[in-house]
């Protein structure tokens, strides 16, 4: 699908707006949204007490 926005006639508050739209679409369909391999490296590493991420 070939989708047209006239992004160059836009305020900055209407692709604001926009943006928003897409983002909560995005969240109501996450099951959708694939997530790259490394996203899971850093959640984990995230998940370390600080001292130990520190050390690695």
């Amino acid at each position: 699908m070939e989708l047209a926005i006239p992004l160059e006639k836009m305020t900055v508050a209407e692709k604001l707006r926009a943006l928003e739209l897409i983002w909560d679409d995005l969240q109501r369909r996450s099951e959708d949204v694939p997530s790259p391999a490394w996203h899971e490296d850093v959640l984990k590493s995230r998940e370390e007490p600080r001292g130990k991420a520190r050390k690695g």
